[in-house]
């Protein structure tokens, strides 16, 4: 049993135990949870980040300065006051101690009295509880919360019992403090004298009422901010007594279900009344009259100097739009005249205020032009449901804004210049701030009705037109002035500015400096302006341009204003970019880049204008396209733009796709450039800037396309612009030769341009072929230079055009087949057309060119053929090709045609005689006269009678230079292939030439003998006589030639038929059907290796002469002349 007994105590004592356990831990939770939730409170107000923070934040500064100002100057009174009141405590002391004396005369005590102690005692004690007090205040009024909420419940502890009045009625606590000295001298001198003392004692009753007062007070009235340490103990029974005596009301509630409010009861935690609590709850209640008096309270009672003013007006559009923001006062306070003025005299000292800096200047303008746009935007909103209302909301903002332009009309007009180009510059920023608040969306802006706050603006812009409230007949419509104002007006403030400036150039340079920021915040926001069509704002502009830039070029005080011509520049470049921007609005955002400095130095520009301007030139007229263009090169300094991008781009570490991006955006703008200013008379091909860019294409293609593969698309857009190139120099030497009678050499780059046109066409000096290289990055002129610069030019001139011509057409022959390529049809018809444009612009000419130039035509004739054959069944080659060939062979007919052929000069009695003509035992590339092009086969001329009646031919035969096509298309190919015939396979030095031949079944009219000759025969020609008979002897030999691609011997021949007075070139090639000679007919048509060496030789077949099925294509050509 007392085991039992004393397990149960043990079970007892162990249960006890866990009980105790369990209470602690939930105390400890109990704590733990209560600081986590003031943690919480206290870091949501240090991590609050709402747009109202920076208003309330300055709200709560300027508050707290001016409360700790009371409070410092309460103290500073209290320690004034302490002082009198000890003296007068010592000259009371000391009459007392005299009177003392009179009214006992046995006065044996030597220490004070315990009534003085306590007075003394009860005074000091006042005077601590008075600061006590004061501290409380501030306690109270600058809780942990969120700046909205520690804003409100200042103003609403400032605004209980009117704080700046009571604060200074405090002084009645030392008044406690000497009623107390006079209680101890009451009871003092009651023991004396009984009437005495009835006084000292009434007195202090007084003194004990009026505290009893101030410490009910916060009972009455919850906003007050006095407490005593009585007031807790009231303000507790008191709610025990309001609950006891409403609980009769309550009960019927509470049985029913109803809510009911136990007032004070929310705000007590446990025995510790939360007075922070009821001051945010009822802050919050009462925030829509709070705010309003709180933004009066800031700018009518507190010293609000500049830099807060700076302050209110950042925070002010956060405020606003803050959902905390209670609004529904908001656009009537906010528009009171104590902010609007100080808002317009805040925008004034900006130009005003000299001592400012440039950036403080003009952020000050900034903020102040927003904080008026957000106000009259909210103030339009909040009226729009009430007409009435918003008409004269309107006009007090027009009165308001032609307030402020007289203002800075004025500023304007003074005689310091300082201040008068500062005004000037504030006023277009304002100006250009108020002008960014209109929707840019015109399909978004009813343009019916013209805003009337906006007529001083436009006014301003225009001062010409009669625009009042009132229509008039000659006032513009809405529509009129939308489109003036939105698209012409920050085009005419920079002009206006631009002018201002001009005539105060006198100013110090910091004020011009100040100029010159303000110019540039202008130029980055012009993106709306007119582009397409001349507007009075234009025209001023371009006016000012030109007297700016005369100014600057001839007058000796020009240098002054060199930066504003900088920025009408750059502006002006930026409206030539609109231009081509127009049809793209994408573009239309990137406004700061378009009117940059960079201008197309900036790599995204580049991209976005060479999307564009294709666009823009197919559009525009041929006219409009080349002063476009001509523009762009001359004042905009486009080659410099270019050969930036490309430097940058080399030296950069991009991966290689987007080199390449971008070295086809700078090909597509030289494609067009050239294409556009082929006939201009403006551009200088010979310039430095161009040769720059030249050299940085050339660098830019050796550097970043070594050992990497170049797509087919970006090696034809290459050959192309290198031929362009080629014809745009050969051009303007052509030209300055026939205008001038002489070339004339301004600079090195002139010598290095010639170089180069030399050195692309594959010109090349027999006596020093390097002779040319050394003057591509220019040289000095001497008399070796003169005598050869003459002779190449004058072989220039002649070759150049069928060379151009060449080289375009094997450019349309590497193109095929185009789905292996990636070419589109259009690529090869603009080839096409440039082909055209040389042929018909050297018609007359055509008959000047070499032989050995005619021979490249001859082979390209010949790879053109061939490649039909290969294409057989693709329609778009077939047609390519077909084109190409027709043109090639009216190219020949031209030849001919320009010069008399050998059947009109030939007397009849030669016929019979047979010319042998022959080739050169080691005949080297493009052999000729002095001059020798590597990369062409020499050609040879003779005269060859086909066999039948009265059918005359004259045969010029030549090889194509391939490596010419290759270094256009193929970066870094050899351009000295020095391919050679076997002198074991050719006849001697009489210039004999064996050619394998077929002859033809029948001509085309059916006129000539269809017998046919042995398969194999040799035409033999003998040099001096005009024609030869055809005789059957066996080819000893084969002539070999290098293999590149599919390529054969080709010969041209002349036929005269009786009954045709003119004549027409033929050409046929029909593959030998001896078993003795093959050909390679499967070959690719351009080399993949850049570098071609002389082990890709092959054997080609020769082809006989027909002139069969030419008639029909000869008539459907272009180029084709009687």
């Amino acid at each position: 049993m007392s085991c039992k007994s004393q397990l149960g105590i043990r079970d007892e004592g162990s249960r006890d135990a866990k009980v105790q356990f369990l209470l602690t831990k939930m105390e400890t939770m109990i704590w733990v949870l209560t600081t986590y939730l003031s943690l919480t409170r206290v870091i949501k107000a240090l991590k609050y980040s709402d747009t109202c923070a920076k208003y309330w934040q300055l709200y709560g500064s300027k508050a707290e300065i001016n409360d700790k100002n009371l409070v410092k100057s309460l103290l500073g009174h209290t320690n004034s006051m302490v002082f009198l009141i000890a003296l007068f405590s010592s000259i009371v002391a000391l009459f007392i101690i005299e009177t003392y004396k009179m009214l006992h005369s046995d006065n044996s005590q030597q220490t004070p009295s315990s009534s003085a102690v306590c007075i003394n005692i009860v005074l000091f004690l006042s005077f601590f509880l008075s600061i006590q007090w004061c501290y409380e205040y501030l306690k109270f009024a600058y809780p942990w919360a969120a700046p909205h909420e520690s804003g409100r419940v200042r103003t609403y502890l400032f605004q209980g019992l009117h704080m700046r009045r009571f604060i200074y009625g405090t002084h009645a606590l030392l008044h406690i403090s000497v009623i107390l000295f006079f209680w101890a001298i009451s009871d003092f001198f009651y023991t004396v004298h009984h009437h005495f003392g009835l006084v000292t004692r009434y007195t202090l009753v007084v003194s004990a009422i009026v505290y009893i007062i101030l410490s009910i007070s916060p009972l009455i009235f919850n906003n007050s901010p006095c407490n005593t340490p009585l007031t807790p103990v009231l303000r507790a029974g008191g709610i025990i007594l309001r609950v006891t005596i409403r609980s009769p009301l309550w009960f019927p509630k509470w049985y029913r279900n109803q809510p009911f409010d136990l007032t004070g009861l929310p705000y007590y935690k446990g025995i510790q009344f939360d007075r922070a609590h009821l001051y945010s709850m009822k802050a919050e209640e009462w925030a829509g009259k709070l705010e309003p008096y709180a933004m009066k309270w800031l700018f009518t009672e507190t010293v609000f100097s500049d830099n807060d003013m700076d302050k209110f007006l950042e925070g002010l559009p956060g405020y606003m739009s803050s959902s905390h923001t209670k609004k529904s006062q908001l656009d009537q306070y906010l528009t009171a005249k104590h902010i609007l003025s100080r808002i317009k005299e805040h925008l004034m000292s900006s130009a005003t205020s000299v001592e400012l800096s440039d950036k403080a200047s003009i952020d000050r303008a900034s903020s102040c032009v927003k904080a008026l746009l957000h106000i009259f935007q909210y103030r339009r909103e909040c009226q729009q449901e009430s007409p009435d209302n918003l008409e004269e909301v309107l006009q007090l903002q027009r009165t308001y804004i032609q307030r402020l332009m007289d203002d800075f009309e004025q500023l304007c007009g003074k005689e310091d210049p300082r201040i008068a180009l500062r005004a000037s510059c504030i006023r277009a920023l304002a100006v250009q701030g108020l002008l960014s608040g209109l929707p840019q969306d015109n399909r978004k802006t009813d343009k019916s009705q013209f805003p009337v706050s906006l007529i001083p603006i436009y006014q301003f812009f225009f001062p010409n037109n009669n625009m009042d409230t009132i229509w008039q007949p000659d006032t513009p419509k809405p529509e009129e002035m939308w489109e003036s104002l939105l698209h012409d007006g920050p085009l005419t403030n920079l002009t206006m500015l631009a002018q201002a400036v001009r005539v105060g150039e006198d100013a110090p340079p910091s004020t011009l400096s100040f100029s010159w920021t303000a110019l540039d915040i202008l130029q980055t926001q012009l993106g709306t302006i007119h582009s397409e069509e001349l507007t009075p704002a234009l025209h001023h502009f371009d006016k000012l341009h030109k007297d700016i830039r005369a100014y600057v070029r001839d007058e000796e005080r020009g240098f002054r204003v060199t930066p504003l011509l900088d920025i009408l520049d750059a502006v002006a470049r930026g409206q030539r970019l609109l231009m081509v921007f127009s049809g793209h609005p994408k573009y239309h955002d990137r406004t700061d880049v378009v009117f940059g400095k960079e201008y197309l130095q900036n790599s995204d520009l580049l991209e976005a204008f060479a999307h564009c301007l294709p666009g823009f030139i197919l559009k525009n007229p041929p006219e409009v396209c080349r002063d476009f263009m001509e523009n762009v090169i001359r004042d905009d300094d486009l080659w410099t733009s270019l050969q930036v991008n490309l430097w940058n781009t080399q030296r950069s570490d991009s991966p290689t796709p987007d080199k390449l991006r971008v070295f086809e955006d700078c090909c597509t703008i030289l494609d067009i450039a050239f294409s556009v200013l082929e006939d201009s008379q403006e551009v200088d091909w010979r310039a430095p800037e161009f040769g720059s860019v030249a050299q940085q294409f050339e660098s830019f293609i050796a550097h970043c396309f070594q050992g990497a593969f170049m797509g087919r698309v970006t090696s034809f857009r290459v050959g192309v612009i290198k031929v362009r190139f080629c014809k745009a120099l050969l051009d303007q030497f052509s030209n300055d030769i026939k205008r001038e009678g002489a070339v004339s050499f301004r600079s090195q780059w002139d010598v290095a341009s010639l170089a180069r046109l030399i050195s692309t066409l594959g010109l090349r000096d027999k006596e020093n072929p390097e002779f040319w290289n050394s003057y591509v990055n220019g040289g000095d002129i001497g008399t070796e230079f003169t005598t050869k610069t003459l002779e190449m030019i004058d072989i220039a001139a002649r070759d150049g055009p069928l060379l151009i011509f060449c080289l375009l057409g094997q450019l349309v022959a590497s193109a095929v087949p185009l789905d292996l390529s990636g070419l589109e049809f259009e690529d090869i018809e603009k080839v096409r057309e440039l082909q055209v444009k040389v042929i018909d612009k050297e018609r007359l000419l055509l008959d000047r060119p070499s032989d050995k130039v005619w021979g490249d035509v001859g082979q390209l004739r010949k790879q053109v053929h061939d490649l039909l054959g290969k294409n057989a069944g693709k329609d778009r080659e077939i047609k390519i090709l077909q084109d190409l060939l027709q043109m090639i062979d009216d190219v020949c007919n031209l030849r001919f045609s320009g010069s008399e052929g050998p059947s009109q000069i030939e007397p009849s009695e030669e016929q019979g005689r047979k010319t042998s003509v022959g080739v050169n035992s080691r005949l080297s590339l493009g052999e000729s006269r002095g001059i020798s092009d590597q990369r062409s086969f020499a050609s040879e001329s003779t005269a060859v009678h086909g066999g039948g009646p009265s059918s005359g031919t004259q045969t010029s035969e030549g090889e194509v230079g391939f490596g010419r096509a290759s270094s256009l298309l193929i970066p870094g190919a050899s351009n000295d292939l020095q391919l050679e015939y076997p002198a074991d396979k050719v006849l001697d030095r009489e210039r004999e030439t064996y050619v394998r031949a077929e002859f033809p079944q029948s001509d085309e009219s059916g006129s000539r003998g269809s017998s046919s000759p042995p398969s194999h025969a040799t035409v033999q020609g003998t040099p001096g006589v005009g024609f030869m008979d055809r005789s059957t002897v066996i080819s000893p030999s084969v002539i070999h030639f290098p293999y590149i691609g599919d390529t054969r011997q080709r010969r041209f021949t002349r036929r005269t038929d009786s009954g045709y007075s003119g004549t027409r070139p033929s050409l046929v090639s029909r593959a030998s059907t001896s078993g003795l000679y093959t050909s390679r007919r499967d070959s690719p048509a351009i080399l993949p290796n850049p570098a071609i060496g002389s082990s890709h030789l092959a054997s080609y077949e020769l082809f006989d002469i027909s002139d069969e099925n030419q008639s029909s294509a000869e008539s459907s050509s272009p180029l084709s002349r009687p």
